[in-house]
């Protein structure tokens, strides 16, 4: 009976993009982010703990890049040497064709561990952070939020921003390099030619920007559900004991 005024007596928590709460708040309106800009500070300072790590990965996804927009033109070579019935020229692109994808093979091995190596040296201190903040805070914070709540934010969330770092940091690099890249060699080879494909470009960026709207509203929506599916596991763990 005690425990059950015990839990009756706790106030109802909102639910917030990354956590849990109560069943009956979660088709109320939850908390946007404070300070997004600040957020974003945190985790590029968190990043730049790494700031070797981070150097390295840029050097090799610029390699990576390198090699990824030479493996176009030399196939180009190729196929003109067979027109030309150039059978000396042909294999040498050939051989050099698969001298570079090996080469590119490796790099792309070497940029996954190094991501997945900063993820995780990233997280793992975070992570730190994180339960030295929670082991200095009152006992008032723990009586007025779940505990599924609270353990979704040490463990879904995290995991969150560890699967962002992840794709995301290198995702991102490579985009740079390759947008870059690319273009420059399409400029060099025909500027009208590198004009229209623009517009499908801008395009594509205009429908991208819309529809992240729609995909951040069930982000959070997946986020909510997962607070309140933890927070029930353990309530219901709780009551059994």
């Amino acid at each position: 009976m005690n425990r059950q005024s015990n839990q009756q007596s706790r106030p109802v928590v909102r639910l917030r993009p990354g956590g849990g709460g109560r069943m009956s708040s979660i088709y109320g309106n939850f908390e946007k982010p404070k300070d997004v800009k600040g957020a974003l500070k945190r985790l590029v300072k968190y990043l730049g703990s790494n700031v070797y790590l981070m150097l390295i990965l840029i050097l090799v996804m610029m390699i990576s890049t390198v090699i990824n927009l030479l493996g176009p033109v030399i196939q180009g070579r190729a196929i003109d040497a067979i027109d030309a019935f150039e059978k000396t020229k042909l294999f040498r692109n050939i051989l050099l064709l698969g001298i570079v994808y090996g080469i590119g093979i490796v790099v792309s091995l070497s940029s996954g561990l190094i991501s997945a190596y900063l993820t995780q040296k990233t997280v793992r201190k975070m992570r730190k952070d994180l339960f030295g903040k929670l082991v200095h805070l009152p006992i008032r914070y723990f009586d007025n939020h779940m505990h599924g709540d609270i353990m979704s934010r040490m463990t879904n969330d995290v995991d969150t921003i560890a699967q962002t770092i992840s794709q995301a940091v290198a995702s991102i690099i490579s985009g740079i390099m390759t947008i870059i890249g690319v273009l420059a060699i399409m400029l060099f080879f025909s500027a009208k030619l590198t004009l229209i494909s623009s517009v499908s470009i801008f395009l594509s960026v205009f429908v991208t920007v819309f529809l992240s709207k729609y995909i951040k509203k069930y982000f959070r929506r997946n986020q909510q559900l997962l607070g309140m599916i933890n927070a029930q596991v353990e309530e219901a763990v709780y009551g059994h004991k």
